[in-house]
């Protein structure tokens, strides 16, 4: 094969690959950026809430009042050190949305972005004795943290 011919196939590949990811690039919309907060809020949410709905699912007699009491209830009342809180957004029957919430201190060397709140939402649907969730998009009007806790 002749270099020129080698040449012109390297080229072409480049052109191929150059525009496959630029048709990906165009067509995909960016992943949102995810703050570390965010993570430890849904790492909340997808652990310890799941697993204390799953308990109260599991009592025998057990109703979605007794759930939505649970969500309902600030995940530390009175006080202001523990880093985890919970919002009830809404129910429906056996679905509740809720708001998960993880405070951050800033601890960056580099980028100083200053204490904040995660923040990440669930749906949780209760059928007793199973509980499943599903991450939603937080509506617009859930606070950027909880209530009495930053306000």
């Amino acid at each position: 094969m002749s270099r020129t011919k080698r040449v012109w196939l390297t080229s072409m590949g480049v052109v191929v690959v150059v525009a496959s990811i630029s048709s990906r690039a165009v067509v995909e919309p960016p992943a949102p950026l995810e703050r570390e907060g965010d993570r430890a809020a849904s790492a909340y949410a997808d652990g310890e809430v799941l697993e204390q709905l799953r308990r109260l699912a599991a009592i025998p007699g057990g109703s979605s009042r007794d759930i939505a009491a649970f969500l309902a209830h600030p995940a530390s009342p009175g006080e202001t050190l523990f880093p985890f809180d919970l919002l009830l957004l809404s129910q429906k029957d056996d679905e509740f949305v809720t708001a998960a919430y993880r405070f951050e201190r800033d601890a960056s060397l580099i980028w100083r972005t200053g204490d904040y709140w995660g923040r990440v939402c669930r749906q949780y649907v209760v059928q007793p004795p199973r509980v499943t969730s599903e991450t939603v998009e937080c509506p617009p009007n859930t606070p950027e943290w909880p209530a009495g806790r930053g306000d």
